[in-house]
């Protein structure tokens, strides 16, 4: 698909262009919608079902809005909304947590993998503050928005996440269609108490109540 705003290819299934931020009611097919299902024998998804889905996006990014009392900021390089928010945590340190929005019903494993990689990428390089580790941590989650979830994307999002130093990623899968939450079950032994209340967070602010 091309963005109508400022021109640039967009993945298909993406609601926001990775460029301007434009959402998909300013996108269009590079072909024609019946060229297109001839070339690839494939259904070509109809724009009202195109900006629906975006507006349920939308409404979710406008809810997490209202739950964390701030407007989110849009990172071009990751397709995503950002928040971030500060906690104390039971241990008494000081937990910077960024929430990174994005929607692409055709991520998979990979595409999982490679967002998450690069919402932790960027908290790493762009993190200003006191060094992690001196009463001072990262929780870091990589959220993906789709209407019906794919099994690989909730495969990947439900696996023991990588190791960092005074930074804890959870990869989330947001199933806008039954309102489910996908995201790592096993509490992992390594950090179980900062662990035990990055979970209990991503549930009460990222849950479709």
């Amino acid at each position: 698909m091309l963005c109508t705003k400022c021109g640039h290819a967009v993945e298909e299934g993406a609601a926001i262009c990775p460029a301007c931020g434009a959402e998909a009611g300013t996108m269009v097919q590079e072909m024609p919608a019946i060229a297109v299902a001839e070339a690839t024998g494939q259904e070509v998804e109809e724009p009202a079902e195109l900006v629906q889905r975006q507006e349920a996006l939308h409404q979710y990014v406008e809810m997490i809005s209202g739950r964390l009392l701030q407007k989110p900021q849009f990172i071009p390089d990751l397709r995503s909304y950002m928040f971030k928010t500060d906690r104390m945590t039971m241990a008494l340190a000081k937990l910077h947590q960024y929430f990174f929005i994005t929607q692409n019903d055709g991520a998979d494993y990979e595409s999982m993998r490679q967002f998450t990689e690069a919402c932790v990428a960027y908290v790493l390089d762009t993190y200003k503050g006191l060094p992690r580790g001196l009463q001072k941590g990262l929780g870091i989650y990589p959220v993906m928005c789709q209407y019906a979830a794919d099994p690989q994307a909730i495969a990947f999002a439900q696996r023991k996440p990588d190791n960092h130093f005074a930074a804890f990623e959870l990869p989330v899968v947001v199933e806008m269609c039954s309102g489910r939450l996908y995201y790592m079950q096993k509490t992992p032994v390594w950090g179980f108490a900062m662990w035990k209340g990055i979970k209990r967070i991503a549930e009460n602010t990222l849950s479709i109540k």
